[in-house]
């Protein structure tokens, strides 16, 4: 499956798991999860289902749902894990843990789209931080300085993020950064450049973060020449801070991808 083509299809309603494919093997007949796959080739198959070509997957449980709208090539997937925490259900941590975040900065400052939905849940990564809110402190004080309280440009900041997101196809951390982008002057042009990967628009000092960026992500490292640019450019601390962003970001993406977060309204079409 193409990383691009992850779409909010959501079902209706639950349908059979017809079968599960584990690395090379097939389990077949294993209707529901988890209750009905057994041995270690069902337990395999519930901490990594792939669901094979069959139109409808979905698991319902007290908890929240799983569901998956899967097409005959494999083209599409939507998986929604666990269900939003309501304001009126969370307990102590949970609710000085929520008031940080629906009432920080996030929610006052810059362009960023909502982080609330219409019943006060909260949006994107955040809801998953109320799981467990000693981390989940931890975690938003740290988006939240990487965000308010670095001197790295916000513009490159933002650059970096969006680098990350269209690298993991996170299409999460794209609704809520590119009208940050957006804000901050880069261009429809240059953003839909950013999602495909094509740098060759971005000015610059955007394209040396990109570039930047992209290395670390798939070389798990900076070359000297990269880093002696980011040098002259910002000074050792340009380099803290853009490794910081991005990874606390890829991480987020990860959190986004395992939880089946979907962004709060359709993504906008990508140019």
């Amino acid at each position: 499956m193409a990383r691009g083509s992850r779409r909010s299809t959501l079902g209706s309603r639950p349908a059979r798991v017809i079968g599960l494919r584990v690395g090379s093997s097939y389990i077949p007949g294993c209707t529901e999860v988890p209750s009905t796959c057994s041995g270690s080739a069902g337990r395999r198959a519930l901490r990594h289902p792939r669901p094979v070509s069959y139109d409808r997957v979905a698991r319902a449980s007290h908890e929240g749902a799983w569901r998956a709208s899967i097409g005959k090539d494999g083209s599409t997937i939507t998986r929604t894990r666990g269900r939003k925490l309501s304001p009126g259900e969370l307990d102590a941590g949970q609710v000085a843990l929520y008031d940080e975040i629906a009432h920080g900065p996030r929610a006052t400052q810059g362009a960023s789209p909502r982080i609330l939905d219409a019943d006060g849940c909260l949006e994107g990564p955040f809801n998953a931080f109320l799981l467990q809110p000693r981390l989940g402190h931890a975690l938003q004080a740290l988006g939240a300085a990487l965000r308010y309280r670095t001197d790295m440009p916000d513009r490159w900041r933002e650059v970096a993020i969006l680098v990350v997101a269209a690298r993991e196809d996170a299409e999460v951390e794209r609704y809520f950064h590119e009208p940050v982008a957006r804000a901050l002057g880069l261009t429809d042009e240059q953003l839909a450049g950013l999602r495909r990967g094509d740098h060759s628009v971005l000015d610059a000092e955007d394209a040396l973060v990109a570039g930047a960026t992209t290395e670390l992500l798939d070389d798990g490292d900076l070359g000297d020449a990269t880093y002696a640019a980011l040098l002259a450019w910002g000074g050792e601390a340009l380099v803290l801070e853009l490794t910081s962003v991005i990874g606390y970001y890829t991480m987020l993406a990860v959190q986004l991808r395992v939880f089946g977060v979907a962004p709060p309204d359709p993504p906008a079409p990508t140019p």
